[in-house]
């Protein structure tokens, strides 16, 4: 087997490895120890995490909704839609969390996620920096 692959094999999590970090995500008793966890699922993109994963992006803590966000933007799930839709259409989120949610919206290209960013894009009362890059994104899917 070439090194290469091997290599790759072995960072592949196991099944109890990703329970575990499911578990760390969910019951960590530190906002580090479950943004690590956070980070290793989304690197994993592991269909086992999506669920997990979406629930942390109502989290209280703006760091765990961020990583939440990133994570799910790895994984690339349609089951992650709803909970990146929510993100990006509260007003009351942190700019940079609202970004990186357009943004893995429009990279999992599926055609429901479409009609929000289509709906920010067009809303006259939306932050002019949201609307900008949901159009620069919906652009951008347009020409793949």
């Amino acid at each position: 087997m070439h090194a290469g692959i091997r290599e790759q094999i072995s960072q592949v999590p196991t099944t109890d490895e990703i329970y575990r970090l499911i578990a760390t995500v969910r019951e960590g008793s530190s906002s580090p120890e479950r943004i690590d966890a956070l980070v290793h699922l989304g690197a994993s993109r592991d269909p086992r995490a999506v669920t997990p994963i979406a629930e942390c992006c109502r989290d209280e803590d703006t760091d765990i909704r961020r990583s939440a966000i990133r994570a799910l933007h790895q994984v690339k799930s349609v089951r992650s839609i709803p909970a990146l839709v929510e993100r990006l259409k509260d007003r009351n989120e942190d700019i940079v969390i609202r970004k990186e949610a357009a943004a893995a919206l429009a990279d999992i290209r599926a055609f429901h996620t479409l009609e929000p960013l289509v709906e920010l894009s067009l809303d006259p009362t939306e932050d002019p920096e949201i609307r900008i890059l949901v159009a620069l994104m919906l652009g951008r899917n347009g020409k793949r």
